[in-house]
């Protein structure tokens, strides 16, 4: 909840009223670019999570958006649309199994009060979400008793089977869809819209309910009354003191230790320590897809790619105060205690982050990876490796040759979070939130891998002496 005041705090001082955010979606393939976005295979930790988050934006009064309605994260490899290979394809599931895993994280969103809700690109058995009545009007609104808005994804409309783009609005907004996201077509749909409710293909009725339902949250959040929201200094709030501290501890929080031969970690603060690797000094990849940019970016040699601190500097911060020593040349090595390796994927988002190979060296990884492995370990030095990456990847091979092992995921802007644990100044407190990967046959976790035998490391598994 504290994490979801902070965004929403940010937000609103932007002037921003609406957050899209957060994914309910337990995720069922790691192989899917929208993985990080998720919190977990499990339900029960995406609700414990998600549904904090989406509270946590009402002291603000920005309206949180629980998405993508609904099973957006158990679609099927190879059914992608848009020319993706997984994002935006088809969940096959029965409706047992809808109601029993992915409604319920649903039902808790509507009951916690969310004012939103956003249709998924995705299917279910074959029928595009947007235009599924049963789902939208039937269970959501009816069952659920949701009484926000329901907006559709990113021009989704066009997706939906029907002759043109009039009867697709017909579709759509039939169907339940509250609010058309059309930045490109808007007018085009506008006149359609209202073509249609003329000739009564759409009833006035449902035209009249979506309008209530708007209102509804403009009127809860404050914005009929001050559309501009509250006056602030948005260069002073944006990434103030108290939101670093945030960050920062969220990212010491959320790593996870998964080996650590003779306790090698943590690192003695007043040691020699080599760091390689592309990710230990570029903002961008620590931060991932979504920042600044639909897809994120990568530091440059002269400019950050957003403010904050990375996880060199962070080592070099403790190290420096402390009578140690960080360098990044390997022909400075001679004395280190070990070389600490930062690895990762490049940032990306939603289908452009599908990935069918999930190696440490192809598809989304970082091409600089495999230099920077092979340089650690030719130095002869005890190898401690930090992926930072939005999902488990293949490391089984790999792993043989290293002394110690963290998952740093996407950390965020606060690198120094990352050296506060690895330094010993906060302990490891993350879990898995999903079952690491022994092969790619065991990506899919929503259970067809079961009888591929033991993951690599299980859900919910951390190092422990």
């Amino acid at each position: 909840s504290d994490i979801g005041a902070a965004t929403a705090r940010e937000v609103a001082a932007t002037g921003v009223r609406w957050n899209f955010a957060p994914v309910v979606a337990p995720v069922g393939d790691i192989r899917w670019g929208r993985t990080y976005e998720g919190f977990s295979q499990d339900p029960a930790r995406v609700a414990s999570l998600s549904i904090p988050f989406l509270t946590g934006h009402e002291a603000f009064g920005v309206a949180a958006c629980a998405k993508h309605f609904i099973g957006d994260g158990a679609t099927i490899w190879n059914t992608g649309d848009h020319g993706y290979s997984i994002d935006q394809g088809d969940a096959r599931m029965s409706e047992e199994t809808l109601r029993s895993v992915y409604l319920p994280l649903y039902k808790q969103a509507v009951d916690a009060g969310v004012k939103t809700v956003m249709v998924s690109f995705s299917s279910w058995n074959g029928v595009k979400n947007h235009g599924n009545r049963y789902l939208i009007t039937d269970v959501l609104k009816g069952e659920l008793g949701f009484e926000g808005f329901v907006v559709s994804d990113w021009e989704a409309l066009h997706q939906v089977e029907a002759d043109g783009i009039h009867a697709q609005i017909v579709k759509v907004v039939n169907a339940g869809v509250d609010m058309l996201m059309e930045p490109d077509h808007w007018l085009v749909c506008l006149t359609e819209l209202r073509q249609a409710v003329d000739a009564g293909e759409i009833p006035q009725a449902r035209i009249d309910d979506a309008v209530r339902r708007i209102l509804r949250v403009k009127l809860s959040i404050g914005l009929l009354k001050n559309p501009l929201g509250p006056a602030s200094d948005t260069q002073a709030t944006l990434g103030d003191d108290a939101a670093r501290a945030l960050a920062r501890e969220a990212a010491a929080k959320s790593l996870v230790l998964l080996k650590n031969d003779q306790g090698i970690l943590p690192l003695a603060k007043d040691a020699k320590l080599l760091v390689l690797g592309p990710a230990a000094d570029d903002l961008g990849v620590q931060c991932g897809g979504w920042t600044r940019e639909w897809q994120g970016g990568r530091d440059r040699t002269d400019t950050r790619w957003v403010q904050g601190t990375t996880i060199l500097e962070g080592l070099r911060a403790v190290a420096e105060s402390s009578g140690g020593r960080i360098v990044t040349d390997p022909a400075e090595a001679d004395g280190a205690a070990a070389v600490l390796v930062v690895i990762g994927e490049r940032p990306y988002a939603e289908g452009q982050g599908d990935d069918g190979t999930l190696t440490l060296y192809d598809g989304t990884a970082l091409p600089e990876n495999r230099t920077a492995l092979e340089t650690a370990g030719a130095t002869g030095l005890p190898v401690i490796s930090v992926l930072v990456s939005g999902r488990p990847r293949l490391v089984t091979e790999e792993l043989k040759n290293w002394s110690a092992f963290v998952a740093a995921w996407l950390p965020g802007s606060e690198g120094a979070g990352v050296a506060d644990v690895l330094y010993g100044d906060k302990p490891f407190a993350g879990t898995l939130p999903y079952a690491w990967p022994r092969t790619l046959a065991q990506a899919d976790t929503k259970g067809s891998s079961a009888d591929l035998g033991k993951p690599l490391f299980p859900l919910g598994y951390a190092f422990s002496k």
